[in-house]
């Protein structure tokens, strides 16, 4: 888990979570290797079909069986002429085709053209810097410091490297795409902290942008390495050549195979708009030897299977009753894994209804719902592992559902009912009396509508992002009996079971002006909002959803007690303050300190576990122990990104990064 504000991605999450929000999981820059060059996902800083999101029960695939998507929808033509050229009712700019074009985005503009070999200095705020860019599509970070911009180009496929050294500030460097000669950051191919590695092709020009991390001004020098990509097409009749040539191409209805040998024709059972239909009794044979690795996530949520990495094939079945299924694969000569899923569209929607992955033949009974099509991959645990098999699928009688929770499995490829919500509205809002607090309340979304969405850029501009867009919400009020400040919080994975949002407002009605506080973090719940209210002052907490999410939560409600002890300035933790220290002293960990470091930089280091670091001059300490999945609570070398980070554990590899913080 990432836990760097300084590294922190969407300002959304850098306004509601502070220091506690980079999703794990993510890492928008490639990480410094040892040898201090960097890594990326592929050598042209595209990502892999393994960068599948994990919970997608598919990769790519959408409901015909292929993997792309046949909605053509005509450009405008001319984005700078007024006028609508495919009379889709939106001019120029206001057209999303035209969103990425010099005429509407922002361009960058490049100062110098850089040379392999060459080395130089610079600064981002140096003549010809400019601030048009704040994101970029290759990351996740915010850049509000000043970005300047460089030209490279190459005669042959040549793998580049840009590295940054002796930076005074948090300047990154990244490379766009430099095709039609546009400088967009929407084309942002790759990024690094210190560095960038890149597969430049000739005949082409890229940029390199190096930007200032949320507000950061710095000199730094830059260094261009260059290495010539060399084609290899030893034991390959197809595919890529490793420098972005071929090493041939296959007739019309083959592909070529993943290891390139041999070009193939796929079974269209690969796909589940070829799923082979079954009914019961069944047995047949079946064979992944030709089949493509089209469902690599698939097993994500099917423990204990868990995911696969082979070729797979599809099976689909509609049950006419609802039963106990036995699916039995034998004959098998390779290491299979089997799942059955509810959906096959290449949405997250999909539910797992099993999963198996034994060391020999997989043999599982499951329950399944009458008139239900449901999707059974056959699969191998990895690229290796493919060949023949036998699948046979039989009913061993009528399945009696068993219940133990709101939206939770019943046994039989349902799911259990949920009560009947009553505080749907703020009109049907649940009150919380002041006489219960500290109040602990339980409560479900799944059968909620989705009433409310907190509009993008409210609560006087906390929120970055609107929140509970085509989610379920519930609302409860509360009115206080005294003035002070209140905190309402969700609990976090312990207690809730879904990715939720949480904001307070006076109206309903008016959710934008009158919104007094929200959150929104990474994971499962752990949102907390403290308010302040005056006595007899209403106001409604609506407890709602992150993306399509719902599910069961834990909603606390008490008065705000000021923390105080130890500390002569700081956030008291209610909103308001301990003391604020005088000159030019900042506050560190609740006393006012000189500027200065004292010996810790921006890579940080670990006061027990709570991390430490630097940026601009001032100390940050972030407590590990506080992130929403309550399972963070170390700091240690992060290898990824090269930093010590929350939720890592030992120290920087090579020792030039001390673990344990000097006296601060």
């Amino acid at each position: 888990m990432n836990m760097r504000s300084w590294k922190l991605g969407s300002p959304l999450v850098l306004v509601l979570i502070g220091v506690l929000g980079r999703s794990s999981g993510t890492t928008p820059s490639p990480a410094d290797a040892g040898d201090g060059t960097s890594t990326s996902d592929t050598p042209d800083g595209t990502q892999s079909d393994s960068d599948v999101p994990d919970g997608s029960p598919l990769s790519d695939t959408f409901a015909d069986g292929t993997n792309n998507d046949t909605t053509a929808v005509e450009a405008e033509s001319d984005c700078g002429d007024e006028i609508d050229n495919n009379n889709d009712g939106l001019i120029d700019c206001d057209d999303p085709s035209c969103v990425d074009t010099v005429s509407c985005a922002p361009s960058c503009a490049v100062i110098s053209a850089l040379t392999c070999g060459a080395s130089q200095v610079g600064g981002n705020d140096s003549d010809g810097a400019t601030e048009v860019f704040s994101s970029y599509a290759c990351n996740e970070y915010l850049y509000t410091g000043p970005e300047v911009a460089y030209s490279i180009a190459v005669d042959t496929p040549t793998y580049v490297t840009i590295a940054l050294s002796n930076e005074t500030d948090n300047t990154d460097v990244l490379v766009l795409d430099g095709a039609d000669g546009a400088c967009l950051s929407s084309r942002c191919l790759t990024s690094g902290l210190n560095d960038a590695v890149f597969l430049a092709q000739p005949n082409q020009t890229y940029f390199v942008v190096v930007d200032g991390y949320e507000g950061a001004v710095g000199t730094f020098d830059m260094s261009v390495y260059c290495e010539e990509c060399q084609p290899n097409c030893t034991g390959k009749v197809c595919g890529d050549d490793g420098c972005g040539g071929t090493c041939g191409a296959c007739a019309d209805g083959q592909t070529c195979k993943s290891d390139q040998s041999t070009c193939i024709v796929v079974p269209p059972e690969n796909v589940c708009g070829g799923a082979i239909e079954i009914s019961v009794p069944y047995y047949d044979f079946g064979d992944t030897t030709n089949a493509l690795d089209t469902y690599s996530a698939l097993g994500v949520g099917c423990e204990p299977a868990g995911t696969s990495g082979g070729q797979d094939v599809v099976y689909s079945f509609t049950p006419s009753s609802t039963d106990v299924f036995r699916f039995h694969l034998q004959e098998l000569v390779f290491d299979a894994v089997i799942t059955i899923v509810s959906a096959c569209d290449g949405s997250s929607n999909g539910v797992c209804l099993a999963g198996l992955d034994s060391p020999d033949e997989e043999m599982m009974e499951v329950g399944l719902q009458a008139g239900t099509t449901y999707y059974i991959v056959v699969d191998g645990t990895d690229e290796l592992q493919n060949g023949s098999f036998a699948l046979s699928v039989e009913s061993l009688g009528p399945c009696e559902p068993s219940c133990s929770g709101c939206n939770e499995p019943d046994g039989c490829g349902g799911t259990c009912p949920c009560p009947p919500i009553t505080n749907d509205t703020c009109a049907e809002a649940i009150s919380i009396a002041p006489a219960d607090l500290p109040a602990v309340i339980e409560g479900n979304t799944v059968t909620a509508n989705d009433d409310y969405v907190l509009p993008e850029g409210a609560c006087a501009g906390k929120v970055g992002l609107a929140l509970g867009e085509n989610a379920n919400d519930v609302v409860y009020s509360f009115t206080p009996s005294a003035s002070g400040p209140y905190t309402m919080s969700l609990g976090g994975a312990g207690e809730t079971g879904f990715s939720t949002s949480l904001y307070v407002a006076t109206d309903c009605e008016g959710l934008e002006a009158t919104c007094l506080g929200a959150a929104d973090v990474a994971g499962v719940g752990g949102e907390s909002v403290t308010v302040q209210l005056n006595a007899g002052q209403s106001v409604f907490i609506v407890v709602d959803g992150g993306g399509q999410t719902s599910g069961p939560f834990t909603l606390h409600v008490a008065a705000c007690v000021p923390q105080c002890d130890g500390k002569v300035c700081g956030d008291d933790s209610c909103g308001g303050t301990c003391g604020a220290c005088g000159g030019n002293d900042y506050c560190f960990d609740g006393t006012c300190k000189a500027p200065g470091c004292g010996g810790v930089t921006a890579k940080g280091c670990c006061d027990g576990s709570s991390l430490v670091f630097c940026i601009g001059a001032e100390l940050t300490k972030v407590d590990c122990t506080a992130g929403d999945d309550g399972g963070s609570a170390t700091c240690g070398w992060n290898v990824q990104d090269q930093w010590y980070d929350c939720g890592h554990e030992g120290e920087d590899p090579l020792g030039t990064n001390a673990l344990q913080c000097p006296v601060l």
